[in-house]
């Protein structure tokens, strides 16, 4: 199996893609294992692109704990005899805010290249940054029929237009990209994975919705996996 980064890269390149893709060519099909195979592929061109992403940022200054944080914005809506309670409404944005401003400050402190690391952890939530831990054993694969995600108003048509982050990307671009994808959508091999099984889903599993899909093209043979995880 290896991943096309080439033709991954110019989807990017081409389409405001909100949702994660990677292309793979696999001349041996394997059935099940083959999916898993390109499951954790997708985490390894993930991983190089969170990795790629964090050196272009620049250093960020530590944010301050959260309690703090909250006396000090008590402190100056007291010196502006403004009112010193905050609403539950400004109390959860700001503690969604400060929460990424936390991960950001981890995933850049220390930017040294690393893999994806293999644990037997049982729980991923506590981990939101780079790099990506997994544990293969966790992975549970279900058979699904892909053909009818290519309907209108379909599951994956409301999730490609529907993220936190609103896709430029056009209905026409949507029908174009899947085309491009999937040229022979009658035989297509598809599975989707459970969303416990890795950190790459943790925030995604907060908030909005965290998915994966190996779907198998035997005439091109080649794989295009789809994933989906964001908090905002």
């Amino acid at each position: 199996m290896k991943i096309l980064k080439e033709e991954t890269d110019e989807l990017y390149k081409k389409y405001d893609l909100l949702l994660d893709y990677v292309i793979l060519f696999e001349p041996d099909y394997q059935g099940i294992d083959s999916h898993q195979e390109a499951a954790i592929a997708f985490l390894e061109y993930e991983n190089d692109r969170w990795y790629q992403w964090s050196k272009r940022i620049k250093p960020v200054p530590k944010p301050v704990p959260f309690l703090e944080f909250v006396h000090k914005k008590w402190v100056q809506q007291k010196m502006t005899d403004k009112s010193s309670m905050m609403t539950f409404r400004e109390y959860f944005r700001e503690r969604r805010s400060l929460k990424r401003r936390v991960c950001l400050y981890d995933l850049v402190k220390d930017r040294v290249e690393s893999d994806i690391v293999y644990t037997d952890w049982t729980s991923f939530d506590h981990i939101h940054d780079y790099p990506i831990h997994l544990n293969k054993h966790r992975m549970l694969p279900k058979p699904m029929d892909f053909e009818e995600m290519f309907q209108p108003e379909s599951f994956y048509e409301g999730l490609f237009f529907n993220t936190p982050s609103q896709t430029v990307t056009t209905k026409e671009g949507f029908l174009e990209l899947n085309d491009t994808l999937f040229p022979n959508k009658e035989n297509l091999i598809a599975y989707s994975w459970n969303n416990s099984w890795s950190s790459y889903f943790s925030l995604g599993r907060e908030w909005w919705g965290a998915y994966l899909w190996t779907i198998y093209d035997p005439i091109e043979k080649r794989f295009v996996v789809i994933g989906a995880s964001t908090s905002s």
